[in-house]
């Protein structure tokens, strides 16, 4: 087998090392938000600058500073000549970027020959969280956090949620969307002088900037040496491109009296469903996950309702020797097929990422049990049971799998956990389902699309379609329930300064 003639990661770090760390970082924060701007504006993207790049390079800067970089009194007087004092250009950092995309290890190609997934999960969850609208997550946290509560009161409140973030749940994402954006307005890096200027402050309003800067540096910035002791500690060997990135707890990096953000997103994620998630997991372990599984059901089923041609059924409790059980958590009922939908909030696993079997392990088992639970659905109709006389009997029956963050497994050849002996099952997450309902929503034909988009083709029973084939080479079409979250949320003056509305 030849050997690559892509850069090892070793070698990428030994170039990156060539630079003061905190000029890099501070010049991809530049390049970042330059990026970020101009595909706002609808310019394309250039390759290598793309937002996984930059993050992986940022990673790197961190993780592999050296000691006498990151210790004060030290910095002049031990660095080996050349060593951490550079002044990076933008084409260096190009050319850093465009080294980090093609670095390669042994470690991560030895992968292959165990599961052909191991080799794509990286490169998946790296790149494809960038093609969605950092919006409609936003909306959805709202949705999730804060307008289910009165359905689910075992969601924290908003006094639960301020006693863990230090200010309100809404107070803390306006904080960090604000930050988002003074960020794109400032090249990646703004000092807290700029954000406490009067001219400023009704951004925060009715936080005081004392009050802000507490919600930032308890939840958005740290300094650089702490960034360093967490990325360096997590690093796997042969995987260390994709190990974790304290910027996406942290997003930004304090440097003096200055806040950097060398990946402006990441501000975004922290306030999504997916970074609250983690910040209440954290707080109140399982029974806030199991409370916002129980709302993403709920709001799996307000958005399967938007289809206007389809009857939707809740879950249905029928009775077994051994006691009462529950059905799968939706049927959608059209005239065309009969959709069994079964919702599930478990996330990913991070070890996805880097190789790891168990996290492998432990998406075979949350999605299995999804299938397991389709499959005995689609039995008891089949089998006539007297609690399923509703369900139609003479149409095909069609298995959905709804997650509240995407798995990527038809992505990374591992959608064979969804293969069935009894019905055909797909699987989509949220942001997927928002798009192919709002889509649905008027359409008379929506049964027929359903059926066209999650018909088997390829095998028997095998999905190679997706929910996302609906709204594919169509005209966006805004879904109501989250423009109604966004509405909801956005009601503070000086978000018209800030951003505009999403487009599903």
């Amino acid at each position: 087998m030849p050997v690559p003639t892509d850069p090892t990661y070793s070698e990428v770090a030994r170039h990156i090392q060539k630079y003061d760390h905190e000029k890099l970082l501070r010049e991809i924060a530049r390049m970042a938000a330059r990026e970020a701007n101009r595909k706002m504006a609808g310019a394309s993207v250039e390759i290598p600058e793309t937002a996984f790049a930059f993050a992986a390079v940022a990673r790197t800067a961190i993780a592999e500073a050296r000691a006498t970089a990151i210790s004060a009194g030290l910095r002049s007087r031990r660095r080996k000549k050349g060593r951490g004092t550079r002044t990076p250009g933008p084409d260096q950092v190009r050319r850093l970027c465009d080294e980090m995309i093609r670095v390669w290890s042994p470690e991560h190609m030895a992968a292959a020959s165990t599961s052909l997934g191991m080799v794509l999960a990286p490169f998946a969850f790296e790149q494809f969280g960038q093609q969605w609208s950092a919006m409609e997550n936003l909306a959805r946290a709202h949705s999730l956090f804060a307008d289910a509560h009165a359905r689910h009161p075992d969601l924290p409140d908003s006094a639960a949620w301020a006693d863990v973030l230090g200010v309100n749940l809404d107070g803390f994402m306006r904080t960090g969307f604000g930050l988002y954006v003074a960020m794109l307005q400032n090249e990646g890096q703004v000092s807290r002088d700029v954000l406490a200027r009067s001219d400023v402050r009704p951004i925060w309003e009715p936080l005081s900037p004392a009050e802000v800067f507490t919600v930032v540096d308890n939840h958005f910035a740290q300094e650089f040496v702490k960034h360093h002791a967490i990325s360096a500690d997590a690093q796997k060997p042969g995987w260390e491109k994709w190990s974790f990135n304290s910027l996406t707890a942290r997003p930004l990096i304090t440097f003096g009296n200055d806040l950097v953000a060398p990946i402006p997103h990441f501000l975004v994620d922290r306030i999504s469903s997916t970074g609250l998630w983690y910040i209440g997991q954290e707080a109140w372990g399982t029974t806030f996950t199991d409370a916002v599984g129980g709302a993403f059901e709920d709001y799996v089923g307000q958005n399967l309702d938007l289809i206007s041609a389809a009857i939707v059924l809740p879950e249905i409790k029928y009775s077994t020797p051994t006691g009462d059980a529950l059905s799968c958590d939706w049927f959608v009922v059209t005239d065309e097929a009969v959709i069994l939908v079964e919702v599930k909030c478990a996330r990913p696993l991070f070890g996805s990422r880097t190789g790891e079997i168990a996290a492998f392990d432990d998406a075979d088992k949350k999605i299995g049990k999804a299938v397991q639970q389709l499959e005995s659905t689609a039995g008891l109709i089949k089998g006539r049971h007297p609690a399923f006389a509703g369900i139609p009997r003479d149409r095909p029956l069609l298995g959905l799998v709804v997650t509240l963050e995407p798995h990527y497994l038809r992505e990374t050849a591992r959608d064979d956990i969804l293969e069935s002996a009894v019905l055909p099952i797909s699987i989509a997450w949220a942001h997927e389902l928002e798009n192919a309902t709002a889509q649905l929503r008027t359409a008379p034909d929506a049964g027929r699309q359903l059926l066209e988009a999650l018909t088997p083709n390829t095998g028997p029973l095998k999905v190679s379609g997706s929910l996302s084939n609906i709204s594919r080479s169509k005209d966006a079409v805004k879904n109501p329930i989250v423009d109604a979250s966004w509405d909801a949320w956005a009601t503070w003056p000086a978000i018209d300064r800030l951003g505009s509305r999403p487009t599903s």
